[in-house]
């Protein structure tokens, strides 16, 4: 369904994402930052749209469009505030390099280690509340692997409500801090693991994989961005963390997905997909969809008119829901699930633009993506002084930036809910550093 525009829609938006990604590492002198996330996370998305592995609908030129549109503006608002922020330290750039500042307040071991245990157990508590609120319908733990797929819509139909909401997320959080403490040598190895534990219980117990994938996504950022460790203490490789999250990350997502009993289209393959062997046919035919779907659903969004919401309701829609359910007068969101649209296989993700575009409009692809660059700019400078709670919203708008060919991670009630207990958490601890000078304290013996 591929045709010459199509071709150049592709080859300009890979362009134009390649060019934001490269120039996030020239201006941060880092790979990790919210620009080369951002850029490589569209580029890797529509460098796959070339292999036409399944045969789609073809991406519009205006979809193509306001894709470059939002990229370019995401990544304007992120060079302004560097340029203001260069210019204001007489255009140096340390600070924003691999130099942080010397500002870094650290608590000591056991109380990270504490605070990464109270924020797993909060999760353990939502496990074992849904797994009570199960027992209507299985019998043992066993059924959940049996009746996985009466599990998943158990879930999709609402048939069983959150008995706590939002509490999860702090198993989100958790994993964050987690990442964070493993680069300072705050905590062992083998710390890293609690908070993944319940966010896989929540997995298993919901047939879905959102926050498991958060989890570990969360934990490698929160690596990333923290300080190595100075005065002679060895660091541990970022390398073997990245590794073995994404091995356990595509095997969680592997694993739900099975257990989830999801249907599998009778895909028209095409190109390379012809002749591979069905069984891998299968699986590389789901993944090309799942990566290399979203954008061709926004442009049969675009293409049908887009949609009416009220103003805020994907992005801002959790923050509503909160203040709904603390009890104020505000009308609550149905934030779970969005239509469905046919490319020509059923989809109702569209990558993050569709949602804004939904949320506010044509204005909101050029002001929403300027207004993300700019934030996620200022918190990255923030991490990189060595401010916690710099690093946790970093590492929030990071998780943003790398589902944006997905969907927007701020629909998501976890996402608010992680930050939230994220900024709480972080400035506990820079308080508590403060007050027993932990400056000075060492690595977890």
């Amino acid at each position: 369904m591929a045709d010459g525009s199509t071709t150049l829609v592709v080859a300009g938006v890979t362009a134009v994402a390649v060019f934001v990604a490269l120039s996030g590492k020239v201006m941060f002198g880092r790979w990790l930052n919210h620009l080369t996330v951002f850029g490589g996370m569209w580029a890797a998305t529509f460098a796959l749209q070339t292999t036409r592995f399944v045969a789609t609908e073809a991406i519009s030129a205006t979809a193509g469009w306001w894709i470059v549109v939002s990229l370019l503006s995401y990544w304007l608002g992120s060079l302004w505030l560097f340029s203001i922020a260069k210019a204001c330290s007489g255009g140096r750039r340390s600070g924003w390099g691999r130099r942080f500042g010397g500002g870094l307040v650290h608590p000591a071991p056991a109380i990270v280690q504490g605070a990464i245990l109270t924020l797993s157990l909060l999760g353990v508590v939502v496990v074992v509340a849904r797994l009570k609120e199960l027992g209507r319908w299985v019998n043992s733990l066993g059924e959940l692997f049996t009746k996985s797929r009466e599990v998943y819509w158990i879930k999709m139909l609402s048939l069983s409500s959150e008995s706590i909401p939002y509490l999860a997320a702090a198993s989100l959080a958790g994993a964050w801090l987690a990442g964070w403490a493993l680069k300072r040598g705050r905590i062992r190895p083998w710390h890293a693991v609690l908070p993944l534990l319940p966010l896989a219980g929540l997995a298993f117990s919901t047939a879905g994989r959102t926050t498991i994938v958060l989890g570990f996504l969360l934990l490698g950022f929160g690596y990333g961005l923290a300080p190595g460790l100075s005065g002679g203490h060895r660091r541990r490789t970022p390398l073997a963390l990245a590794v073995g999250v994404l091995i356990a990350t595509v095997g969680a997502i592997s694993a739900t997905r099975n257990l989830g009993g999801e249907d599998f289209y009778e895909y028209q393959l095409v190109g390379a997909g012809e002749s591979a062997p069905e069984s891998v046919a299968r699986v590389l035919a789901s993944f090309y969809l799942y990566v290399a779907g979203p954008p061709v659903v926004f442009s049969e969004y675009l293409k049908e008119g887009g949609e009416v919401s009220r103003w805020g309701e994907n992005s801002l829609g959790p923050l509503r829901n909160g203040l709904h359910r603390l009890g104020l007068d505000v009308e609550p969101i149905d934030t779970k699930y969005q239509r469905p649209y046919y490319m020509p296989y059923r989809m109702n993700v569209g990558t993050m633009l569709r949602e804004v575009h939904a949320d506010f409009g044509n204005f909101g692809l050029v002001l929403f993506p300027l207004f993300l660059g700019i934030v996620s700019t200022a918190s990255l400078w923030s991490a990189f002084r060595g401010s916690l709670v710099g690093g946790v919203v970093a590492a929030h708008l990071l998780l943003a930036a790398a589902l944006s060919t997905f969907m927007n991670a701020m629909r998501w009630g976890d996402w608010w809910g992680s930050l939230g207990f994220g900024v709480a958490t972080a400035l506990l601890l820079q308080t508590l550093a403060r007050q027993q000078g932990g400056r000075a304290a060492g690595p977890a013996s």
